[in-house]
């Protein structure tokens, strides 16, 4: 696993997490500020507060 605190190539790009689970189809608003590379997976971008949750339960981090 690989995380880069660089901004993403898009000012714009929003955090890529669930609001409040994975359960729920809203995605989070927040500006996207950190890059997690995953194994055999696309990357995820994610806004500092979604960054752990993320990192300890998404798909082919490791």
């Amino acid at each position: 696993m690989l995380v880069s605190n660089r901004r993403p190539h898009s000012q714009a790009e929003l955090c890529q997490a669930q609001r409040s689970g994975p359960d729920d189809r809203e995605r989070c608003p927040e500006p996207a500020w950190f890059v997690i590379h995953r194994h055999l997976d696309s990357d995820l971008v994610v806004c500092a507060g979604h960054l752990g949750p993320v990192i300890l339960h998404a798909p082919n981090v490791y």
